[in-house]
């Protein structure tokens, strides 16, 4: 392990992957097809709505783990 990583980066990072993953897979089998019909579910929506909000503040914390992306 580099001792100039930031502590915790790669376990966010691993957590981020997940996350997205996850929520790409939803919206590639579940949201879309659905959006494809004419269809346009709240339930789905909104719970796609509130990941988007999580990934952004997963970005911050990025942000703040590295100093604003910048290279030790």
């Amino acid at each position: 392990m580099d001792p100039d990583c930031p502590t915790g980066l790669a376990d966010h990072l691993d957590s981020m992957y997940q996350e997205l993953e996850s929520h790409m897979m939803k919206e590639e089998q579940i949201l879309f097809p659905m959006l494809v019909r004419g269809m346009y579910p709240e339930g789905p929506l909104s719970v796609m709505e509130e990941e988007h909000q999580q990934h952004g503040l997963a970005l911050q914390q990025l942000d703040a783990l590295t100093n604003d992306l910048t290279l030790p």
